[in-house]
């Protein structure tokens, strides 16, 4: 393999990794948006008790987003992240934001599509 076509792999998959965290950081927005007026709502008794839940979910969702925000910026957060994941994991704890979860499924399922389609055609 020639550097060159090394290169361009390494530039599409980085371009595709990229434009994935934006569309989970829109939609993280979109839903904290919606927690910001149900919120707002509440102050006024304007809230239902299933809004106010849902509200709470995304504010869970917000503080994880915000954690791992912290850790992306440690140095040698390429080694960290995984680590406290991992240790995270062990202890039954959820460190990763809802948006970010459907943009893993999302992926996986389009993953498992191309393997089926590809399987078919040989």
């Amino acid at each position: 393999m020639s550097i060159e076509k090394f290169i361009d792999q390494r530039k599409n998959l980085i371009s595709e990794s990229i434009s994935k965290l934006a569309k989970a950081f829109a939609q993280e927005s979109k839903e904290t948006k919606e927690m910001l007026e149900i919120y707002y709502r509440y102050t006024r008794g304007k809230a239902t008790i299933e809004e106010i839940k849902i509200a709470d979910k995304q504010f869970r969702d917000l503080l994880k987003s915000l954690g791992i925000g912290v850790f992306a910026l440690l140095p040698f957060a390429p080694i960290t992240l995984p680590v406290v994941f991992k240790i995270a994991e062990k202890l039954g704890v959820d460190l990763v934001p809802s948006a970010f979860k459907k943009k893993i499924v999302e992926e996986i399922e389009g993953e498992l599509e191309e393997d089926v389609e590809k399987s078919k055609k040989t």
